[in-house]
């Protein structure tokens, strides 16, 4: 190889004892130097991640599910959603006859919900939430009646409460 003397140099591992002060700091490498495929699996731990970094659950071992889809709402009168995610809209139907329309499809509607109904009465105890109600539960939305049911009958019901959460 023209230019050299003697041996052609090779690359060899570098350590913090070749560094003069001992120490690799963030400002004597690159921002593009380390690369995801040269971290040994194992050794990022929860603190070295920013709280701000997107990680995609099938990056993390062991996660089967998230959770999709979930909404707080209050029922009555108008539909108005305190807080939510992947929630475009609830459409009302009437009384206690609702559906949540999801902002980005599912891949299905092959989904488990678990849910919470209620308001402030203490005197209306046995409340209950029926799902596919006229129609089925689709990727895109679910429709469900909420019912007061203290005679054994279900009666429709608008709820103060209502909190649905949706894993896939």
């Amino acid at each position: 190889m023209a230019g050299y003397l003697g041996n052609i140099p090779t690359a060899v591992p570098l350590t913090s004892a070749d560094i003069a002060d001992g120490i690799i700091t963030s400002a004597k490498i690159a921002n593009d130097a380390v690369v995801t495929g040269k971290i040994a699996d194992g050794t990022i731990v929860n603190a070295d991640i920013n709280a701000s970094a997107g990680i995609v659950s099938t990056k993390l071992s062991g996660v089967t599910s998230e959770v999709k889809v979930w909404v707080n709402f209050n029922a009555t009168g108008t539909p108005a959603i305190r807080a939510s995610l992947n929630v475009t809209s609830i459409t009302d139907h009437g009384t206690g006859d609702f559906t949540i329309n999801f902002t980005n499809a599912l891949t299905d509607g092959n989904f488990a919900v678990g849910y919470l109904v209620g308001d402030n009465s203490s005197s209306q105890s046995a409340m209950t939430v029926i799902f596919g109600a006229s129609s089925a539960m689709t990727s895109s939305s679910f429709r469900f009646r909420s019912c007061l049911n203290n005679t054994g009958t279900d009666a429709p019901q608008d709820y103060l409460m209502n909190t649905f959460i949706i894993t896939r």
